[in-house]
């Protein structure tokens, strides 16, 4: 359990460092879906 636990912890801090990075390119990427989402609901 404890193994499992410090793995868990690592691999947070690891993805912590991606997320950062990919949050950036994930939100440009919903923004520009809103967009177009929005788009679409004001023609109905």
């Amino acid at each position: 359990m404890n193994i499992l636990k410090w793995k868990r912890e690592e691999n947070l801090c690891n993805c912590k460092h991606r997320w950062m990075k990919n949050m950036e390119k994930f939100m440009y990427l919903f923004e520009k879906i809103n967009r177009v989402y929005v788009k679409k609901s004001v023609k109905l």
